[in-house]
């Protein structure tokens, strides 16, 4: 990813509030952020007892505070007299306050800092005139309900002022409370920026109460001339009220209108104690501060779109950008340092990740290659104009896995086109492949970790074993199967050796009387197979039974014969009257088919003599789930057996 302009850090203020046994023997104060791994002094906060605060990184999460040695100016735990325990900045929390009597890693909480309010300071006053009640209407305030206080001199009309925008008579008028301090006979009221909605004049009155519950002011005065107020700008009126006598640290205020305009903007209020000066001479303006220094970068990693600035350190002696979003490649950027490009065309690596002396601006950009996505640092030394990268670490490449041995076998039972795998057993000292083989002679080869192996030997039921096969013998080697059934072939890695198991050979059958009735069609070229003869059905006399896979291409007939070899009758005779050569076979899958020879089965029987009912068929992909399943090739098919059944590879049970 892209840097983003959220990468800019800013400095944020912490606090803390020192006890008493930490402020003793003039100790100074220090605040370590550990994540930056950064100490900033700490100064005290004026108007505030106690207080000490520092600037550190946003990025600050953990910190510790150290009651330092005032004797030694460096900031190290050798000059270090207490600390904190490590503490976790709290979400919109900035100041640590310490218990009473604690010293090393004693306890404490979070809380916010809010400065002391200072002397004379307004507020609204939330109990009359500055709230809707029921009973009283009050007036309205812009100033910020979450800090109601009221600041002086805050601006025009409709821009934090205040608003009397109604009759005393009727219950319209502004409510004040004074903090740190209380009003007295012989201070002075000064209203100065306040405005009306129209030309016209108005008097406008004070009264001061002692507390909040007083029935009646104990004092009370009216101006005693009518100001013009003045419509043009840039010519405010400013009156002064002196506080009457009988008026005695009175800490509430009502402000209200008593006649002539409909509304008051109240733009500047201040009180003036009594023997200050009424018009201070303007402090002079202060010096300049001395403008922080500056870095950025820009470059492809941004697309050249946007300068991403870096952050300043406390000392101001060097800056830092962390980022660690940069995808892998090589990109192109370039430094600006106080508003002047830098760069000296050089290319960061993990090995070369430093320049320094980088004053001028070279023609070719610099370069960054990125061998691994993780956090990157780059710091700026403002003395010696210098850029060190840091890059994230590099994993180590994994060690390689032992390769498990592996072992397959190809022949002519496959027609030489398909590998097929052994399993590997769970200690790897063997391997072992099973399949069921069709009576006959076979060629075959053993592929050992991909390299060919053969030796000439024939296998056959009196000799199974072989052992050293270390080479590829010009010879395939051979596999005499005397019956049909499953082979199991086990390779053994130490002695290069095979043996080959032979499924039990079972006695000459019985003589199988072969008349009887079947089925063929042009899936057997019409031609007699034993597998498609019908059985007499249990139970029904005169009705015979056989399964088969049909599809839509398939025709069928029944035939008798009495050799199983040679057709001797049609059912139905003659000519295009097979079963499935108009349309009856609609669907693909395993049937039963019912045959009567006598050709009594009713009007639903085909020509009387053939019956078809369609079978829920094994689905070929429970077939190749199944451990069960072995796979082999008859007759030029693939063949899935399972258990004692023989499906073709659409799922259809063939035997």
């Amino acid at each position: 990813m892209a840097l983003t302009a959220a990468l800019s850090m800013s400095a944020t203020t912490l606090f803390l509030s020192a006890n008493d046994n930490w402020v003793s023997d003039g100790a100074r104060f220090a605040v370590y952020n550990v994540d930056e791994q950064q100490w900033a002094d700490m100064t005290p906060v004026q108007g505030e007892k106690n207080v000490f605060s520092a600037i550190v990184s946003e990025y600050t999460a953990k910190v510790i505070f150290y009651r330092m040695d005032p004797s030694k100016k460096e900031n190290t735990l050798a000059n270090k007299w207490n600390e904190t325990n490590q503490l976790s900045l709290e979400l919109n929390k900035n100041l640590y306050i310490m218990d009473a009597g604690a010293w090393d890693k004693g306890g404490g909480y979070w809380s916010l800092f809010e400065a002391t309010p200072a002397a004379g300071s307004l507020y609204l006053w939330n109990g009359i005139g500055s709230t809707f009640k029921a009973t009283e209407k009050g007036g309205d305030s812009f100033v910020l309900k979450t800090d109601e206080r009221v600041l002086v001199g805050a601006g025009m009309m409709g821009n934090s002022c205040l608003k009397i925008n109604g009759d005393y008579a009727n219950g319209y008028y502004i409510g004040l409370v004074l903090k740190n301090g209380g009003v007295n006979a012989g201070d002075t009221i000064r209203l100065a920026d306040f405005r009306t909605d129209n030309s016209g004049t108005y008097r406008f009155g004070i009264e001061f109460f002692a507390n909040v519950d007083a029935a009646s002011p104990q004092g009370k005065f009216l101006t005693t001339t009518d100001p013009q107020v003045l419509l043009s700008e840039g010519a405010p009126k400013q009156v002064s009220y002196i506080v009457p006598n009988g008026v005695q640290n009175a800490t509430h205020l009502r402000l209200y209108r008593n006649s002539g305009a409909e509304c008051i903007w109240i733009a500047k209020l201040e009180l003036i104690k009594k023997g200050s000066a009424p018009d201070p001479e303007p402090e002079p303006e202060p010096e300049p501060e001395p403008t922080d220094p500056t870095v950025t970068v820009i470059g492809s990693m941004t697309e050249w779109a946007a300068e991403i600035p870096f952050t300043l350190s406390a000392d101001k002696k060097t800056a830092v950008l962390r980022e660690d979003k940069i995808p892998v490649g090589t990109y192109e950027f370039k430094i600006k340092v106080n508003g002047e490009w830098r760069s000296n065309g050089q290319t960061f690596d993990r090995e070369h990740n430093t320049a320094s002396g980088v004053t001028g601006n070279d023609d070719n950009n610099m370069k960054l290659v990125v061998d691994v996505q993780g956090q990157f640092t780059f710091t700026w030394t403002f003395e010696t104009n210098a850029v060190v990268i840091d890059f994230p670490a590099k994993d180590p490449d994994p060690e390689p896995q032992p390769t498990d041995p592996t072992v397959t076998v190809i022949g002519s039972m496959t027609e030489w086109a398909t590998e097929l795998p052994f399993t590997l057993s769970a200690d790897k000292k063997t391997a072992t492949f099973s399949d069921k083989i069709p009576a006959g002679e076979y060629q075959f080869k053993l592929k050992i970790n991909g390299e060919w192996r053969s030796n000439g030997y024939t296998f056959h039921r009196e000799f199974t074993h072989a052992d050293g096969i270390t080479m590829n013998d010009d010879k395939n080697m051979l596999l005499q199967a005397d019956v049909t059934g499953k082979y199991t072939f086990t390779w053994t890695f130490e002695t290069n050796s095979i043996d080959i198991v032979f499924p039990a050979k079972e006695p000459d059958p019985e003589p199988v009387d072969k008349s009887g009735y079947y089925i063929v069609g042009n899936f057997s070229d019409w031609k007699i197979d034993a597998d498609y003869k019908f059985e007499a059905n249990p139970g029904q006399e005169g009705e015979y039974v056989a399964k088969m896979f049909l599809t839509p291409e398939y025709i069928i007939k029944v035939v008798y014969s009495e050799d199983g070899e040679n057709i001797k009758t049609w059912f139905p005779e003659g000519e295009g009257n097979a079963y499935g050569e108009h349309g009856e076979i609609t669907t693909s899958g395993a049937c039963t088919l019912y045959f009567r020879p006598n050709k009594d089965g009713g009007e639903d029987w085909f020509a009387g003599c053939l019956y078809v009912v369609v079978d829920e068929q094994q689905g070929i992909e429970d077939l190749n789930a199944s451990e069960k399943a072995i796979k082999i090739i008859r007759n030029g098919q693939i063949v899935i057996l399972k258990g004692e059944k023989a499906y073709n590879i659409l799922g259809g049970q063939i035997d």
